[in-house]
């Protein structure tokens, strides 16, 4: 997408080896080989992504020594081939800020969490699962019906798995 919410996050970066290659960001990461009059997309904000992923609300860009980096609200991406494939440099890392969670009277090692920024997650006993985009919101497990899981987000937003979070569909 082309939107952006530049009232909250913006970033721009230039080669310091070729100036007419320029990185910019706020949802989405864009570059320009020819100083800005045309723009490749070089990042989603979407996991997976079809061009790479770095999460959304980019607020700095650093292009250094061959490597670009990207700090956002969910973390710090590298890219060691201009944009092309990433790396979260961020990964394992138990920072996330849950909102709100629900939790399963049929089964307690059943968890599924609201998260700032991160979407919501399931938690299946063992394993954290990113199940939804945006910012998480409340989630509940259906009593009686474990597999029915609703997740919201920012805005009103819902949906519903009936699979146990395999799949979700608005409603």
């Amino acid at each position: 997408d082309s939107g952006g919410q530049s009232w909250y996050d913006m970033a721009l970066a230039v080669d310091q080896v070729d100036p007419e290659v320029v990185l910019v960001g706020g949802i989405n990461v864009w570059r320009s080989d020819d100083g800005g009059a045309n723009w490749d997309i070089r990042s989603h904000w979407i996991y997976p992504s079809q061009v790479g992923y770095t999460h959304a609300d980019i607020h700095e860009i650093t292009i250094q020594g061959g490597l670009v980096y990207v700090g956002s609200d969910g973390g710090l991406f590298r890219s060691a081939d201009g944009g092309t494939t990433w790396t979260d440099l961020s990964a394992g890392l138990d920072i996330t800020q849950f909102y709100r969670l629900g939790g399963s009277p049929d089964n307690a090692a059943l968890i599924m969490a609201g998260a700032q920024d991160n979407g919501c997650n399931l938690f299946d006993g063992t394993t954290w699962t990113h199940v939804n985009g945006a910012d998480g919101m409340e989630c509940v497990i259906m009593p009686g019906h474990p597999d029915t899981i609703y997740a919201s987000a920012q805005k009103g937003s819902i949906h519903r798995s009936d699979d146990g979070g395999q799949n979700f569909y608005n409603i």
